[in-house]
């Protein structure tokens, strides 16, 4: 891109976008915390549990994309 207004709007959306996703990551988290039992650590629905794996790591793929996208926009600067 090269009318600098533009990339530096398109940074501050993907700057929010990345903030999001590492927002629902914390959230996510918190769930984790909230499917173990207290008494002994034990996860308490184990479908449950790889369903939150699985969107980890689907957040994580979104963060790997949006870097991916940085790159690709600030080195064609």
């Amino acid at each position: 891109m090269e009318n600098m207004k533009d990339v530096k709007a398109l940074m501050e959306q993907i700057n929010q976008l990345k903030d999001h996703t590492d927002q629902t990551k914390e959230y996510l988290a918190a769930i984790q915390l909230l499917a173990v039992d207290d008494n002994n650590g034990r996860i308490k629905d184990r479908v449950l549990a790889s369903n939150i794996d699985s969107l980890n790591n689907k957040i994580s793929n979104v963060n790997t994309e949006i870097d991916v996208l940085v790159n690709r926009i600030t080195n064609n600067q």
